[in-house]
Protein backbone atom coordinates (compact mmCIF):
# COMPACT_ATOMS: atom_id res chain seq x y z
CA UNK A 1 0.00 0.00 0.00
CA UNK A 2 1.32 3.44 -0.95
CA UNK A 3 1.14 5.54 2.25
CA UNK A 4 2.03 8.82 0.52
CA UNK A 5 -0.78 11.31 0.24
CA UNK A 6 -2.14 13.10 -2.77
CA UNK A 7 -1.99 16.89 -2.95
CA UNK A 8 -5.73 16.88 -2.25
CA UNK A 9 -5.09 15.52 1.25
CA UNK A 10 -2.06 17.60 2.21
CA UNK A 11 -3.77 20.76 3.56
CA UNK A 12 -4.84 18.86 6.67
CA UNK A 13 -1.15 18.53 7.55
CA UNK A 14 -0.32 22.06 8.66
CA UNK A 15 3.40 21.41 9.17
CA UNK A 16 4.05 19.97 5.69
CA UNK A 17 7.52 21.05 4.49
CA UNK A 18 8.33 22.58 7.91
CA UNK A 19 9.07 19.47 10.00
CA UNK A 20 12.72 18.48 9.59
CA UNK A 21 14.59 15.52 11.10
CA UNK A 22 17.03 16.86 13.69
CA UNK A 23 19.44 14.05 12.84
CA UNK A 24 19.86 14.44 9.08
CA UNK A 25 17.94 17.58 8.01
CA UNK A 26 15.50 15.66 5.80
CA UNK A 27 11.84 16.73 5.76
CA UNK A 28 9.22 14.53 7.40
CA UNK A 29 6.49 13.16 5.14
CA UNK A 30 2.77 13.50 5.98
CA UNK A 31 0.98 10.16 5.95
CA UNK A 32 -1.66 8.06 7.67
CA UNK A 33 -1.00 5.21 10.09
CA UNK A 34 -2.71 1.88 9.54
CA UNK A 35 -5.31 2.89 12.15
CA UNK A 36 -6.14 6.08 10.20
CA UNK A 37 -4.29 8.54 12.45
CA UNK A 38 -2.48 11.40 10.76
CA UNK A 39 1.28 11.06 11.22
CA UNK A 40 4.52 12.50 9.92
CA UNK A 41 7.03 9.89 8.71
CA UNK A 42 10.78 9.94 9.27
CA UNK A 43 11.73 8.55 5.84
CA UNK A 44 15.39 8.62 6.86
CA UNK A 45 15.08 6.24 9.82
CA UNK A 46 17.42 8.37 11.95
CA UNK A 47 15.35 8.92 15.03
CA UNK A 48 12.05 7.05 14.90
CA UNK A 49 9.44 5.93 12.42
CA UNK A 50 6.57 8.39 12.91
CA UNK A 51 5.26 11.15 15.13
CA UNK A 52 1.59 11.85 15.72
CA UNK A 53 0.49 14.79 13.56
CA UNK A 54 -2.21 16.04 15.92
CA UNK A 55 0.20 16.13 18.86
CA UNK A 56 3.08 17.88 17.09
CA UNK A 57 0.72 20.38 15.43
CA UNK A 58 -0.83 21.17 18.83
CA UNK A 59 2.61 21.65 20.40
CA UNK A 60 3.65 24.04 17.62
CA UNK A 61 0.35 25.93 17.89
CA UNK A 62 0.84 26.21 21.67
CA UNK A 63 4.31 27.68 21.06
CA UNK A 64 2.93 30.21 18.59
CA UNK A 65 0.14 31.20 20.99
CA UNK A 66 2.68 31.63 23.79
CA UNK A 67 4.72 34.00 21.61
CA UNK A 68 1.86 35.91 20.02
CA UNK A 69 -1.38 37.44 21.16
CA UNK A 70 -2.81 37.82 17.63
CA UNK A 71 -3.37 34.08 17.08
CA UNK A 72 -6.65 33.15 18.71
CA UNK A 73 -8.45 29.98 17.62
CA UNK A 74 -7.55 29.92 13.93
CA UNK A 75 -9.39 27.59 11.58
CA UNK A 76 -7.57 24.21 11.36
CA UNK A 77 -7.07 24.60 7.60
CA UNK A 78 -5.52 28.03 8.18
CA UNK A 79 -2.80 26.83 10.54
CA UNK A 80 -0.48 25.77 7.74
CA UNK A 81 -0.30 29.32 6.39
CA UNK A 82 0.25 30.70 9.90
CA UNK A 83 3.02 28.17 10.62
CA UNK A 84 4.73 28.79 7.28
CA UNK A 85 4.69 32.55 7.80
CA UNK A 86 6.34 32.21 11.23
CA UNK A 87 8.75 29.28 10.86
CA UNK A 88 11.44 28.38 8.36
CA UNK A 89 11.65 24.93 9.98
CA UNK A 90 10.51 22.96 12.98
CA UNK A 91 13.28 20.49 13.78
CA UNK A 92 12.32 17.24 15.51
CA UNK A 93 14.87 15.65 17.84
CA UNK A 94 14.57 12.28 19.53
CA UNK A 95 10.84 12.73 20.05
CA UNK A 96 7.92 15.03 19.58
CA UNK A 97 8.78 16.73 22.87
CA UNK A 98 12.16 17.75 21.42
CA UNK A 99 11.18 20.47 18.95
CA UNK A 100 13.51 23.29 17.89
CA UNK A 101 11.92 26.26 16.13
CA UNK A 102 13.66 28.18 13.36
CA UNK A 103 11.69 31.42 13.23
CA UNK A 104 11.35 33.53 10.10
CA UNK A 105 10.73 36.63 12.18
Amino acid sequence: MDRRLSNFELPRFSLTSLLICGGCDRPLQPSRATDGRRVYLFLCGCLRDVIDAELVERLVQDRVEAESTWLANPEPDGLGAVFKSLFAQVRVGGGVEELAYVWRI
